[in-house]
Parts: C-alpha cells; structure tokens; sequence
C-alpha cells in the first residue's frame, strides 16, 4: 500500500524564495503544493538531490484566490528519491507578498512526475465556505490523496476531513496580507467524488486535491530499485 508522509511546510510574509529542509526516505516521490500572495509565477519548485530530477505541474489542480493575485499549484518529482540524504526543496516564484510551499513524500508508487496523478480538482475564487473539489470519477479505496486550501485568514485554521479520516499536516499563516494554508492527506479507504474539508473557510479561499495512481506500485527491496530516468530524460 502506498503511503504519505508531511516532510515539512514553509509558509511566511517574507518575499520570494521560500524553502524545506527535509530527509526523504529512499524510493519516496515528493509531491510538492506551492502557494504565494501577490505573485502569478508558474515556477516550478526544485531540490539539491544529486539525480537533477525536475518537477512536473498538475495542471488540473493549479488554482487562484483574489483573481489571479494568489496562486496555489502541486507539483510532482519526476522521478523517485534515490538518497536518503538531507535535502533542500525550493521555490523561487520571484517577488511576492508572502507564500511558501508544503512537502511531502509518498512511499510505494512506481509513476512519477504528471502520470503519477489519477485526476486531481480544485476550486477557484470562493468567497467563504468548506473547501470542497469535485473529482472527475469517485476516488479508488487504495489510492493515497493529498489535498490543500489556501485562504485569507492567519492561519488558515481549516480541519481535516474527518469521514473518511484524513490527517491535516500543515496549518500555517501569516499577517501581511493575511493568509493561511492548510494541507492534509490520507493513504486509503477515501471513495468520494467531493472530497469536503473538515470546517469552512470564513475568509475567500481556493482549493485542490490529487489523487494518486497505485496501479503501478513499486514491490520488494527499494535498495535494489534500478534508477528510474527523470522525465526530461526520457523519450
């Protein structure tokens, strides 16, 4: 079964480029959700592993707030880790008036990068209300799913789902402007086409959720996994 685990979130009013410090677990495939104020960069996100693997954009989950002034996107590893070293995601979107990103690892697929998605769905530009993006088609019991909610209240203060039960990981915020970003997961049992949060939102909020495919799932020693190519290598 594949499974989630929150590696760490950055989320501040400081301008531009924000960064994670995290040791991921060898095999793992980090999924990366970026949100910023001010700012409409489609920049994708990076790491300091040694492979030089890029990141691919979800693009159905990629989602605005207050027009097009506060942008949240996921982001996924083009390819697997391949060193359980200490390891430094980035995002560097360039001016901004505060953001960051969330990070995290998902252990046991084999697809990497966009293919990596079942579906995702998002939300744009609510006034108020529970975060609540419509998937295309229900979502398998087996898959893992990650879902975020980037709002106007400090911090974002959204509860996990809790039917099924989901587990909020981040829960970050900041003052100038005030915002808040929530991120949360779970590794199975989820079958819903409207995957709802836990609360609402009181302030305008976006939001967005990926699905996972472990139609192809990574089995036996991950010591002895050959190194799979980053995309922009592959034909």
């Amino acid at each position: 079964m594949a499974t989630v685990s929150f590696a760490g979130a950055t989320f501040n009013t400081t301008s531009g480029t924000k960064t994670v410090v995290a040791t991921p677990q060898l095999g793992d495939l980090i999924v990366i959700v970026t949100a910023h104020t001010g700012n409409t960069s489609a920049a994708a996100p990076t790491d300091d592993q040694a492979d030089g693997a890029v990141y691919a954009e979800i693009s159905a989950c990629a989602c605005v707030k207050v027009s097009s002034a506060d942008q949240m996107r996921v982001f996924v590893r083009g390819n697997l880790i391949q060193s359980a070293v200490s390891t430094t995601f980035t995002h560097a979107p360039g001016t901004s008036t505060g953001g960051g990103l969330i990070v995290w690892g998902v252990r046991g697929l084999a697809r990497t990068g966009s293919n990596a998605a079942r579906q995702g769905a998002k939300q744009d530009n609510q006034a108020s209300g529970t975060p609540t993006p419509v998937l295309g088609s229900a979502a398998l019991t087996g898959n893992p799913l990650i879902s975020a909610a980037f709002n106007g209240t400090n911090p974002g203060g959204i509860t996990a789902r809790s039917s099924p039960a989901w587990t909020r990981d981040a829960d970050g915020g900041y003052n100038s402007p005030t915002s808040g970003l929530d991120g949360a997961h779970i590794n199975s049992g989820e079958t819903a086409t409207s995957i709802a949060w836990g609360s609402s939102s009181a302030s305008a909020f976006c939001s967005t959720v990926v699905e996972f495919d472990t139609s192809a799932e990574v089995r036996g020693d991950l010591n002895q996994m050959p190194m799979i190519l980053p995309e922009k290598y592959r034909k």
